[in-house]
């Protein structure tokens, strides 16, 4: 019985939609994280010195607001995720579902 449910889902024009967008979107957010995070580690490997500078009249360094802007920054893309999640994503599954209803 689930075969044929799972076969149904594949088959489902809005399954292979969703598939479609949450694949490009998460891609995406992949490149933007991992880029960012390189970003930051390339600065540690290579330019410590950098990252080690001192505001004026101050004990913080520029690495920490940089640290602090990578951890800000996946938190936005977490929230704009969530945003498209339930704007894009959660209507395909309704529609996934309206559609699977009748024949499950």
């Amino acid at each position: 019985m689930e075969e044929a449910v799972s076969t149904q889902i594949e088959k489902n024009q809005n399954f292979n939609i969703l598939v479609q967008k949450r694949a490009k979107i998460t891609r995406f957010f992949l490149i933007l994280v991992v880029g960012v995070y390189a970003l930051f580690i390339s600065f540690l490997a290579f330019f410590p010195h950098i990252l080690a500078t001192t505001f004026k009249n101050s004990t913080i360094t520029i690495g920490i607001p940089f640290g602090l802007f990578v951890i800000f920054f996946s938190i936005v893309l977490t929230g704009f995720y969530l945003y498209i999640a339930s704007k894009e994503f959660d209507p395909l599954v309704e529609r996934i579902k309206k559609d699977l209803k009748g024949k499950v």
